[in-house]
């Protein structure tokens, strides 16, 4: 990874990150209008050479970060309006190490600082412990996230008791000793690890964290890092209001994402025209944001809103109007005019499509309701969280892995105007190297800003093939749709390098729930352990559309594997692009190409319910394709086979190796009462009708989020 992430806020999701010790007594004490004022630094040494560290660039950077607390329930929560301001970041010019970089290396990164971000704003919701109930901390976006992932686990609350913190890296959030200062008492929480050596100063009195320190190293594809973090409150202001912040962009920014977060937060109309009115897009496409969630009409004028040139904030004033008003000809006449992504969100709009069903913990009470239920709920998924979790980039851990206890982190970058009454399409990536997502994401959520969300999991210093990495990127697909107003019909996946192996893997796996896969510069890898190219396990992508980009000139990973693989899927008829780029290396990434793959991407969507389908199963724990899932193997060692075509009223199915199958329907597959007939190699074992069986649809609930893969009928047949 040439591009370098400076780690400005590393440590801010350590601000209000301590927990309650004893009883809860040491709980924070928020006040509202309270603004504490953080001073930061950072130094950061660059290596580039592992075998010889007295070569680096030494960077130092200075921020000033603002939290200020918004409003305060009687349970102690806050809702926070947060800042961070760029000060200073200079290389370091009388380093001893600076003579012996090459001059390339230090024009590159003198050049990066110049580019920094200056500022950032975010919301978030913190309980009376400082866990982030919702929101992010505020992370410019030229600033890198790995150590914030791994310490995410200090900031949201516990899962279960004894729940290892920090991944890999064992984080303990324990106050080591009491000490007093200038008359005041402060708890101090160290952690001491191998990389990482952390200290918080807590106040006991104000209830507050005060002084932060930590040295830490962290390791990308070509560069190690070493960091010495300092993080200081230097001030505290009180009873500040909102009107004290209206020539401030990027606090009335924050005010606006606060709005967004918080329903029972309103903001005074004054806020939102000024923000309409300001040159800065960002804060006019919150505004506009908050007009089309909130539904008021009256902080901007219809008018004006006809010159509107960024079609992001036009688009979130026309919507504010259509939900008001229920005109849907403004909004149609806009989506011929506008890009790709934005024409298909007004489509949706304006044919009645935002409005998703409730989860389904409220909706399915009864058998009935159940049904009624799905009946309405054909072309949504049934089950997801429909508040606003954060806008803009936040990382979560999720407990995964062979094992089922083995923490990975992922990140998610959620669009600034996001509604969780759309849906929207997802772009799923997979870094290369040792699978750092830094390595794309910060340059990817540049690409698909608005519009999409992007999702970037880690491979926590590991191979995309690897048991572990195979079952989290399953558990994480369910929890992204669960949680995001995720379109599940417009999943996209893509990776580079050893990503493009993991694309190629989890395409296989998964071609039911994704509408297009990009590997770039990787090869179909047998997961087993055995050398070789795989080629059958492609036969799952008969409905999955594959794109393939490969150098020429690659000499990390040979182009020969992809040319063999394609000469399989051009036999078996399974639909691919194959793109080969003359003199070129290993450095077809997605930041370069990404025009090629999201034309790509944009032109499928996923066809839920496909007459013809191939599976071939290896892991029986990935086991289905659409609507046939293979139950048991004959010989568990081998893969077992599955062709199924739908022909009118009769299934057909072709099956080797396989010793239990079963049939999972939903309304697109049968009419309610119909005879039907299924055919299993060439002899038919059923006749009859079909029915819809509320109990069946609320055992797939339990497992799935996708309505595509819910079914109201389920036959299983044992094969003799």
């Amino acid at each position: 990874m040439r591009k370098v992430c400076s780690f400005i806020l590393s440590f801010l999701c350590l601000i209000f990150c301590a927990y309650s010790v004893g009883n809860g007594e040491n709980a924070y004490r928020f006040e509202k209008g309270m603004t504490l004022i953080y001073k930061l630094e950072l130094n950061t040494e660059i290596h580039f050479d592992t075998k010889n560290m007295s070569r680096f660039i030494p960077v130092h950077s200075l921020y000033r970060i603002r939290f200020h607390v918004l409003d305060k329930d009687s349970e102690g929560n806050a809702l926070i309006g947060a800042t961070s301001h760029l000060e200073a970041a200079t290389v370091v010019s009388d380093s001893e190490g600076l003579g012996d970089v090459d001059s390339n290396d230090l024009d590159f990164y003198k050049k990066w600082i110049a580019d920094l971000e200056k500022e950032d704003s975010a919301a978030l919701v913190l309980d009376r412990f400082g866990n982030i109930a919702r929101g992010r901390m505020p992370w410019p976006e030229s600033t890198c996230f790995h150590l914030p992932k791994i310490l995410e686990g200090l900031s949201i609350k516990k899962m279960e008791r004894g729940f290892p913190l920090g991944g890999r890296f064992q984080i303990d959030n324990i106050a080591s000793e009491t000490v007093t200062q200038n008359g005041k008492a402060f708890t101090i929480y160290r952690t001491q690890n191998r990389i990482l050596d952390l200290i918080l100063l807590y106040s006991n009195q104000g209830g507050l964290p005060m002084k932060f320190e930590a040295k830490y190293g962290y390791t990308t594809f070509r560069s190690v890092f070493m960091e010495h973090f300092k993080l200081e409150l230097i001030e505290i202001v009180s009873n500040q209001s909102e009107e004290a912040f209206l020539s401030d962009d990027s606090m009335m920014a924050a005010l606006i994402q606060a709005a967004l977060l918080s329903r029972k937060y309103n903001l005074n109309p004054e806020i939102i025209r000024l923000a309409l009115q300001s040159g800065n897009s960002r804060l006019r496409i919150l505004a506009s944001s908050y007009c089309s969630t909130s539904g008021i009409l009256d902080a901007f004028d219809v008018v004006d809103m006809e010159k509107e040139r960024d079609e992001v904030v036009k688009f979130n004033l026309i919507k504010a109007v259509f939900k008001k008003r229920r005109d849907s000809l403004q909004l149609e006449s806009f989506s011929k005019e506008s890009s790709p992504e934005i024409k298909l969100r007004a489509k949706k709009i304006f044919m009645g499509k935002i409005e998703a069903p409730a989860a389904s913990g409220d909706i399915f009470c009864s058998t009935q309701t159940a049904k009624e239920a799905y009946q309405k709920a054909r072309h949504y998924q049934l089950a997801r969280n429909k508040e606003i979790l954060h806008l803009g980039p936040r990382s979560f851990g999720i407990k995964s892995g062979d094992d089922g206890n083995r923490i990975f982190h992922y990140s998610v970058y959620v669009p600034e105007d996001y509604d969780p009454a759309e849906v929207y399409p997802c772009l799923i990536e997979l870094s290369g190297g040792n699978g750092f997502s830094e390595s794309m994401f910060l340059q990817s959520n540049k690409v698909v800003k608005y519009n999409y969300i992007l999702v970037s999991p880690d491979a926590d210093y590991g191979m995309w093939w690897e048991q572990d990495q195979i079952q989290m990127f399953d558990d994480l697909l369910k929890r992204i749709v669960r949680d995001y107003a995720v379109d599940p019909d417009r999943i996209y996946l893509h990776g580079f390098s050893n990503g493009g192996i993991g694309a190629y893997i989890y395409g296989f796996i998964h071609a039911d729930r994704l509408a297009a896969v990009a590997s770039l510069e990787g090869y179909s890898k047998i997961v087993d352990g055995r050398r070789g190219i795989e080629t059958e396990m492609s036969l799952n992508m008969r409905n999955t559309p594959l794109l393939i980009m490969h150098g020429e000139r690659d000499n990390v990973i040979s182009i020969e594997p992809n040319r063999f693989l394609v000469e399989f899927l051009n036999r078996n008829s399974i639909p691919h692009k194959f793109i080969q780029i003359h003199n070129e290396g290993h450095n077809i990434t997605f930041a370069k190409y990404h025009t090629r793959i999201m034309d790509f991407f944009r032109s499928h969507q996923r066809n839920a319910a496909p007459e013809k389908i191939y599976l071939v199963v290896d892991d029986t724990r990935y086991n289905r394709n659409f609507w046939v899932r293979v139950d048991e193997k004959i010989d568990p060692k081998e893969r077992a086979r599955v062709e199924a075509e739908r022909k009118k009223e009769k299934f057909v199915l072709k099956t080797k190796n396989v010793k239990k199958v079963s049939l999972l329907l939903n309304d697109w597959h049968y009419e309610e009462g119909k005879p039907y007939e299924v055919l299993l190699n060439k002899k038919s074992i059923f006749r009859g009708s079909l029915t819809f069986d509320p109990a069946v649809l609320l055992d797939s609930l339990e497992n799935e989020n996708d309505y595509a893969r819910l079914y109201g009928v389920r036959l299983t047949f044992d094969i003799e």
